[in-house]
């Protein structure tokens, strides 16, 4: 108290007179000051969080001084910038709470003692400041659920369940929080945010797209990537993103890559007939698991330009499909059947064992350029004679020719064929080319017709293609005169002055009682036509000379007796097949081959060499040549050189029957 005072009453005392004193009387004035300074702290924030500070303000009785941050005891928090502005009655201070906390009750106490005021007195107990909060305990994640193991694919989900200590709110007006993924097809993906704000449980869900791929487990990421957005406790804190108690995902894999065909083995380059099969094999870069149960996937062909169907036959749960075509007998195509660019599911379903639908592209496909469907039958298309025709040798040879390369050609395949009492043996078969075979027939002998057919039941031959042969063919003929080989006609001259036939006048035929004998006389098979060259008959044109018998005679088979009447006058030509004056269907006589003139006996008659024995006679090759000299003597002799030409005419006279008359 500053007005303070001691009075006296006066009449409470007396003097040594014993005199009572009066009234009172009062001392100088005087200040009194024993009351300790006392304060008061008030917290104005009562909630603080991670970050948030406090103001603090202390006010005292009185001023007081000595004040200091150690007089306080501040509950899970710091005061800082203690400070007066009026002399130290009311000061301030800043809260700060400490992090990690989380705790409803907390006071400040400032101990009185450490403080006196003007008049030193100092302050006495301890004053508490009203009561405050702290929360400055972020939401941490406690653990995170991960994807059931397996194998996802496509489109399938993996959800991760961030599992947090505190309730987290999820702010994403700015960006929607995620969880990075690794997968080892290279680089990361994210499972984005989806649920849970206001929960401790936050789900995260990446779709699995296509092409994605891990087969050794996901990764998941260290923390949550905030991505613009904010996760805060329910105070405000904001939320440690640090992922741990992350589940197990080794066995967590992806499989988002469709399967596809890396390559497509072909049927080997050949040639296919009907019932032949053709197989595609169809590699794929994994396992596939084919279901059949809607149909069976198939392969396109073109061939010919018809499209087939190579189907599946068998392969599931493996990476190599197979694929089957049985050749059509319609099917052909010379060029090489050609694959088509994908592979046709037909109501069926080829997956990988992820459940990826195989890419029905086909890839590398080997070629089958050579890879020919032949189902036409091979076709003989000439047999036909090698050597000259008539023929007296001991072999003769034929050529066969295909419209194809075939095998299987042997002498079994063949027929022989003959007329007369001609014959041989097939010997041997030689290949010329893949088309080309010559059947060489040996042994021939007789005189006749040979030739050979190629039997239509030859089995054994086939194309390439494995097609056997269906039709046969007939061969060319060789005419053979063969019998007692080269026969010798030896001619002696004719005898001398003989009577001039000119013209020449056809006998009558003697008639006789004739058995059917075989001679060189009267060749009706030979000369049945009316007339021969310029017209004169031909049958019955028998010249009888001197007496001698008719079987001595041939018919007359040539035209005219000049020669300007028709032939070239050469004389030249074989006898029956010539070309010129000698030649059957010729216009002339033999009066160019042969002469009239008298010749030694011993002197040899080359009838054929065109040799004139007189000219100037046409008549005179006919009196030489069918005078009184039997045949037998006019063809007694020839040179070495005519004999291909007299045994095709010694074939002729053997095909001739006459009539002989009894002698």
């Amino acid at each position: 108290d500053p007005s303070n005072l001691i009075t006296l009453d006066n009449t409470g005392i007396a003097d040594q007179a014993g005199n009572t004193g009066t009234g009172s009387t009062d001392s100088n004035n005087y200040a009194i000051d024993t009351l300790r300074p006392s304060a008061s702290i008030v917290v104005a924030d009562t909630a603080l969080v991670a970050g948030e500070t406090s103001t603090v303000t202390i006010t005292f009785s009185e001023a007081v001084s000595g004040l200091t941050s150690a007089d306080f005891t501040v509950a899970n928090g710091v005061l800082s910038g203690l400070s007066s502005v009026d002399g130290g009655i009311t000061w301030t201070a800043t809260l700060a709470p400490n992090s990690n906390v989380a705790d409803t009750s907390n006071v400040i106490t400032l101990d009185n003692a450490g403080v006196q005021d003007a008049a030193g007195n100092n302050g006495t107990g301890a004053t508490d400041s009203n009561n405050y909060t702290i929360d400055t305990l972020p939401p941490s994640v406690a653990s995170v659920g991960v994807p059931a193991n397996g194998t996802y694919v496509a489109g399938q989900n993996l959800d991760f369940t961030v599992n947090f200590n505190d309730a987290v709110v999820v702010d994403s007006s700015g960006g929607t929080p995620r969880i990075a993924i690794t997968l080892d097809s290279g680089g990361s993906v994210f499972a984005d945010y989806v649920s849970g704000s206001g929960s401790s449980a936050l789900v995260f869900r990446l779709t699995v797209a296509s092409g994605q791929m891990d087969s050794n487990g996901i990764s998941v990421g260290n923390s949550i990537n905030l991505n613009g957005a904010t996760l805060r406790d329910a105070v405000g804190n904001n939320a440690v993103t640090t992922l741990n108690g992350v589940g197990g995902t080794s066995a967590v894999l992806v499989d988002a890559l469709a399967p596809n065909v890396i390559s497509v083995v072909v049927p080997a380059n050949d040639q296919y007939n009907a019932g032949d099969v053709l197989i595609f094999t169809v590699n794929a870069n994994e396992a596939l698991i084919v279901d059949t149960a809607g149909g069976a996937p198939r392969i396109a062909l073109d061939i010919g330009g018809a499209i087939r169907y190579a189907s599946y036959v068998s392969g599931s749960g493996s990476a190599a499909l197979v694929f089957q075509y049985s050749v059509q007998t319609s099917d052909s195509d010379a060029n090489g059947i050609a694959v088509g660019s994908g592979l046709e599911l037909n109501g069926a379903t080829v997956r990988d064992g992820a459940g990826n639908n195989l890419t029905l592209t086909l890839n590398s496909v080997g070629s089958t350029a050579e890879v020919i469907v032949d189902t036409t039958a091979p076709l003989a298309e000439s047999l036909v004679r090698v050597d000259a025709s008539p023929s007296s040798a001991g072999s003769v040879r034929f050529t066969l020719t295909f419209n194809e390369a075939v095998s299987g050609v042997n002498t079994s395949d063949f027929v022989l064929t003959s007329t007369g009492n001609a014959a041989g043996t097939i010997q041997s078969v030689v290949q010329i080319d893949a088309r080309t075979y010559q059947v060489i027939v040996g042994g021939v002998s007789g005189n006749g017709s040979l030739g050979i057919n190629l039997s239509a039941t030859a089995t054994d031959i086939a194309d390439v293609a494995g097609n056997a042969l269906t039709v046969g063919i007939t061969g060319e003929r060789y005419v053979i005169a063969t019998s007692g080989r080269d026969p010798e006609f030896l001619a002696t001259p004719p005898a001398a002055n003989l009577p001039t036939l000119n013209p020449l006048i056809p006998p009558a035929t003697p008639v006789v009682s004739l058995p059917l004998t075989t001679s060189p006389l009267l060749p009706p098979p030979l000369f049945e036509v009316p007339t021969l060259g310029s017209g004169i008959p031909t049958l019955g044109n028998i010249f009888i000379n001197n007496g001698a018998l008719a079987p001595s005679f041939i018919a007359q088979v040539f035209a005219s007796s000049g020669s300007d009447s028709g032939g070239d006058g050469s004389g030249s030509g074989f006898l029956g097949f010539g070309g010129g004056d000698g030649g059957v269907f010729g216009s002339s006589t033999l009066s160019s081959i042969f002469g009239s003139d008298a010749m030694q006996e011993s002197e040899q008659l080359e009838v054929f060499d065109g040799k004139q024995w007189r000219g100037g006679d046409a008549a005179q090759g006919l009196r030489g040549v069918f005078g009184a000299p039997t045949l037998g003597q006019q063809l007694h002799e020839i040179r070495d050189n005519e004999q291909r030409q007299l045994n095709e005419l010694a074939w002729a006279f053997g095909q001739v029957v006459v009539n002989e008359p009894h002698a």
